[in-house]
């Protein structure tokens, strides 16, 4: 896993379960300052967390939390590799998340209903086309999975996903 793509996902996860443990934004901040500098030896102001911190907490409680868990398929560029993932949040965060790190534009080409065991089951059924951790070369059986398996989703309006 890239440097930056382990600190966003510490930085993503600490904020989660700061706000789910009852701490404000401002201790958040602060805290979690200390330990991106201590552990990544990434010096990010208090401040910069404390807004991501609102905004995560802003963001959840207009979007909230989908019933059910989605393994997600984004693409870096038109050709690059694929990410595949699991979420019960908004997929449109998470790339906003992953957007930061990546020069190319992230786009989400598909989704499927599932737990870890089906992100896992997915993953496996294509470990010759992995790159690295989660990231997929787009070979031809992995897209033609996609076109016969996912739907296009986009979190915000609800659209029905696929079992």
């Amino acid at each position: 896993m890239a440097h930056s793509e382990a600190c966003e996902l510490y930085i993503e996860q600490q904020i989660k379960e700061g706000l789910e443990d009852g701490q404000t934004p401002y201790f958040i901040g602060k805290h979690l300052s200390e330990d991106m500098d201590r552990i990544f030896n990434a010096k990010i102001k208090p401040n910069t967390l404390q807004t991501r911190a609102f905004r995560y907490r802003k963001r959840q409680s207009k979007v909230g939390v989908l019933p059910f868990e989605i393994v997600y398929f984004i693409q870096s560029g038109k050709d690059g590799p694929i990410k595949i993932g699991i979420t019960r949040f908004s997929v449109s965060d998470r790339i906003a998340t992953m957007q930061t790190g990546n020069p190319y534009k992230l786009r989400l080409i598909g989704v499927i209903k599932g737990n870890l065991e089906k992100e896992s089951e997915i993953q496996r059924r294509f470990r010759k086309d992995r790159i690295r951790g989660e990231w997929f070369r787009p070979s031809i059986e992995l897209m033609n999975y996609l076109k016969n398996k996912g739907d296009r989703y986009d979190y915000i309006r609800g659209l029905q996903v696929r079992d």
